[in-house]
């Protein structure tokens, strides 16, 4: 008997321990990752690097099962004896006390300095001696050291010679002797000055690059790059018997003419296909609102409805005299499309004008589809309001990249998480031009939308209304802002209606619901005090969004949380 209990005394034992694993791993929701550094890792030459310092876009990039920490500080060095060294900084301390599952190290910069590299003998050492300091940390952190990126100035005392000549090579020996992956951050940015306007500094595009090739590192492999398929492009369209090649030719400036009384058009796309978005272009015309059905089929017999709406056109997305309809759906496997205008589908005796179907195959990801609504014109400018739209990926990463003149490249305007861009408004001198696109990504997969181009031209037959005018609908800028602890949101509703009031944080995360209800029309005035949330534990230092959603009209604007 004892000898069977020490057997099964051993056995449960080793179920225990083999259980521990497991049991620890459900404690820990999260990898924990440290990104230590200096103003390069703290992002401080950019004011929004609460919100696009590289270890913030990791963060995005990375997804929830992350929580990525900025612990750089600037101006740091590496080596003990530098003039302001990182290891003295409460923020290192706390970079300890973050248990790290992962920690990035991007540091070398300062101690390149002429009066800091004077104790080059102890960069060596003091680096090692880092790598060990995480080490001896509960759970045994992955460690990645990186190597600066270049100096194309030395305005700031940084000698990109001894980066090159000799802080490069020892970081790379300390590597291979510490046993610990290296990431080449130097190599990429050799060729990328324009993303360092002061020669030192990366601002958005390049904090985005950083990011993305730690990603690269971290994950495996870097971000799918997906692209649209429209199936339907070139493929025959009937009417009856009669073809209708122009409403899948992939050019906007042809259409077909519909009335409430026209046959169905069926797309017959040839092999069945997986798809999941459709997009319509109409011409923008002086209609109040349009009523028609999408319906999908395998063998145009038995069809299946995925669209049965009526629109309000001056809604919808628009660019010049192009109104943009995109009806999302679960994927499915199709070989035919119909449209199909409604009964009284058109409210006035003008047709309707059909420019194109598109019809897109399945992807992880969906390019945003854009465009734009006239706000107001002087003698000598327009002003428009550029509009992204989110297809299916509602959580993804929105990039909006701007052209700003027809002598400038592209640069990144603005780096969101899931939260919706704040309104975007631009001034464009008649006879000029700006351009915009976009990118989104999700769970390690991206794509790009077509490039919008708007032209600087009198607006001579405005019907695009679409724009709320401030006197009607509104969301206004919170005050104070920066706040703390509360501050104060007004909003005005022109009809009564359900209204929804959000905050977010910059990945996109529900933080605060501060009105969900049916109200009536009017001015409204809510108070968000941080220190009293309901839902959720007071929130930290940073930029946040609060968007609100009534009777179709949706904005968002920007705040600012200090302690």
């Amino acid at each position: 008997m004892m000898k069977h209990g020490m057997a099964t005394m051993v056995f449960l034992t080793g179920v225990i321990l083999a259980l521990i694993p497991s049991i620890l791993s459900s404690q820990q929701d999260t990898i924990r990752v440290a990104c230590v550094g200096n103003s390069i890792t703290e992002g401080n030459a950019m004011s929004t690097k609460l919100l696009d310092a590289y270890p913030v876009a990791l963060g995005r990039y990375l997804g929830a099962g992350y929580n990525v920490k900025n612990f750089g500080v600037s101006g740091r060095t590496l080596t003990k004896r530098g003039d302001y060294p990182i290891w003295n900084e409460p923020l290192f301390a706390q970079a300890l006390g973050f248990n790290p599952n992962i920690v990035t190290i991007l540091l070398g910069t300062n101690d390149s300095k002429p009066y800091n590299w004077i104790h080059k003998d102890e960069f060596m050492r003091d680096y090692y001696a880092m790598i060990d300091t995480f080490r001896q940390r509960p759970i045994h952190p992955e460690i990645y050291i990186c190597l600066p990126l270049p100096s194309f100035t030395d305005a700031y005392d940084i000698r990109d010679s001894v980066i090159k000549a000799d802080i490069i090579p020892m970081i790379r020996r300390i590597a291979d002797s510490a046993k610990v992956k290296l990431i080449d951050l130097n190599t990429p940015f050799l060729d990328k000055r324009d993303l360092m306007p002061d020669g030192i500094h990366p601002l958005i595009a390049g904090s985005d690059l950083l990011a993305r090739l730690l990603y690269k590192d971290l994950v495996g492999k870097g971000v799918d790059s997906l692209k649209e398929n429209n199936v339907a492009l070139k493929k025959p369209v009937v009417q009856g018997s009669t073809l209708l090649p122009e409403i899948t030719d992939g050019n906007t400036a042809t259409q077909i003419s519909f009335t409430s009384t026209s046959t169905p058009v069926i797309v017959s796309l040839g092999t069945a296909a997986d798809v999941d978005l459709i997009q319509i272009h109409f011409t923008k015309s002086k209609r109040t609102n349009l009523s028609f059905t999408l319906a999908l089929s395998q063998d145009s017999v038995a069809w299946s409805t995925v669209s049965d709406t009526t629109i309000v056109d001056t809604l919808l997305l628009s660019e010049k005299n192009i109104l943009k309809y995109i009806a999302s759906f679960s994927p499915r496997a199709v070989r035919f499309v119909k449209f199909q205008m409604n009964p009284g589908g058109v409210q006035d005796t003008a047709a309707v004008l059909i420019n194109e179907i598109k019809v897109l195959e399945r992807r992880a990801v969906h390019a945003p589809v854009l465009g734009w609504k006239f706000v107001s014109q002087t003698p000598q400018t327009l002003r428009i309001k550029f509009i992204p739209q989110r297809n299916t990926n509602i959580n993804g990463i929105m990039k909006i990249h701007l052209q700003a003149s027809a002598t400038t490249s592209f640069t990144i305007l603005y780096n969101y998480g899931a939260a919706i861009p704040a309104d975007i408004f631009r001034n464009i001198n008649f006879g000029a031009l700006i351009k915009f696109y976009c990118t989104i990504y999700e769970n390690g997969a991206e794509a790009t939308s077509d490039t919008l181009t708007i032209t600087g031209e009198r607006m001579t037959d405005v019907i695009d209304a679409g724009i709320a005018s401030p006197a009607l609908w509104a969301l206004s800028q919170n005050y104070p802002n920066p706040f703390n602890p509360s501050t104060t949101i007004e909003y005005a509703l022109p009809r009564d209606g359900f209204v929804s009031l959000k905050v977010y944080d910059v990945l996109g995360r529900e933080v605060a619901k501060l009105v969900d209800e049916i109200q009536q029309s009017g001015t409204h005035k809510v108070t968000f005090n941080n220190l009293d949330n309901s839902q959720n534990a007071p929130m930290r230092t940073g930029v946040y969004f609060y968007t609100i959603t009534a009777n179709g009209f949706t904005q968002t604007r920007k705040m600012v949380l200090v302690k």
